[in-house]
């Protein structure tokens, strides 16, 4: 079998193998790369998805009495917390994740009513015109 060089190690695969296992290092960290992790599955995210704009439309309406609404609300934060986490850990993008962020920051405004949905989407165009704005003039 022919030898196998890995950054300074040359030797047999099985050699190399047992050198990394033996000495309890990882040839991952020792490569630079990161080791491969398990992604929670698209469909939990669907999901909590559905369950959250299900929830979502709850509380916006009105469906629920004044118990099952609050529960209803703190449900609604457990769930876009969840679904932000499961996102964060599965893509590991600042970008992603602030994209979910500000949609769930947006989702739960609404719902509680703090803005109307009219008001969310003219901030949001707001924020977007003034960032192009400034990213154009940066760029001449």
């Amino acid at each position: 079998m022919g030898k196998l060089k890995v950054k300074d190690v040359v030797g047999d695969p099985n050699d190399i193998r047992l050198l990394f296992k033996e000495g309890g290092c990882d040839l991952a960290c020792y490569l630079g790369t990161e080791a491969a992790r398990k992604k929670v599955s698209a469909w939990w995210i669907l999901l909590l998805t559905c369950a959250l704009f299900i929830l979502s439309c709850c509380i916006w309406t009105d469906a629920f009495n004044a118990v099952w609404h609050k529960i209803a609300i703190l449900a609604v934060f457990f769930v876009s917390f969840l679904i932000l986490l499961i996102v964060h850990s599965n893509y590991r993008s600042k970008t992603i994740t602030a994209i979910v962020t500000i949609a769930f920051i947006s989702n739960i405004s609404i719902i509680l009513k703090v803005y109307s949905p009219q008001e969310v989407a003219k901030k949001i165009e707001r924020i977007t015109v003034d960032n192009y704005k400034t990213g154009r003039e940066e760029k001449k």
